[in-house]
């Protein structure tokens, strides 16, 4: 750059330059830039600083994934734990395991047909003590997750007759049929 006024633009100085050196203007104008950067010449990331954040970014990478294996080794020993000391297991997850079981005898004994709200009501029947599926008339209840539905999810069952649900599909082969009434489906004016 020692001779950058011996052209009209800093543009020009490159691409002479850059044909003498056998490389692209846009090369030699990156290098350029980044000798200013680390001068302090221009404002910018210098060479140290980028090197900096590339390893810090590195670091970070490997921090985030040492904190992953600790993580799943915590829950594999907590898992491991609960086994071995049944009492540690959460309130919920004890009263889950049982109503589990008794969902499971209810769904076989009623010929696996009984979904969730039936279920809730055989167990209600049997003094079993379980939050509402419904409010009344049988409508959901706003915000109130079912605890039979959810556990009956869990355990891959579900209640009704087995039929499969089969809708409609055109058998695009055939053609339509012809309009026999003629419509026109225009309209005289906007809605």
């Amino acid at each position: 750059m020692k001779h950058r006024d011996d052209w009209q633009s800093e543009a020009a100085a490159l691409t002479a330059v850059a044909c003498r050196f056998g490389c692209a203007p846009d090369s030699l104008r990156t290098w350029v830039r980044q000798i200013q950067f680390d001068g302090g010449v221009r404002p910018g990331p210098a060479s140290q600083k980028k090197a900096r954040i590339k390893e810090l970014e590195r670091e970070n990478r490997e921090l985030r994934q040492a904190n992953e294996v600790l993580r799943k080794a915590l829950a594999y020993s907590e898992r491991r734990a609960i086994v071995r000391d049944p009492k540690r297991e959460s309130s919920r997850a004890r009263s889950d395991s049982a109503l589990s079981v008794k969902i499971d005898a209810a769904w076989e004994a009623n010929r696996k047909l009984y979904r969730a709200r039936k279920i809730w009501h055989v167990l209600r029947w049997e003094g079993q003590d379980v939050a509402p599926c419904h409010g009344l008339h049988g409508k959901p209840l706003p915000g109130n997750g079912c605890t039979v539905e959810r556990l009956m999810r869990n355990l891959g069952i579900r209640g009704g007759s087995g039929k499969e649900v089969k809708t409609t599909n055109p058998d695009r082969s055939v053609p339509c049929p012809d309009d026999k009434v003629n419509r026109l489906f225009r309209a005289d004016r906007p809605d």
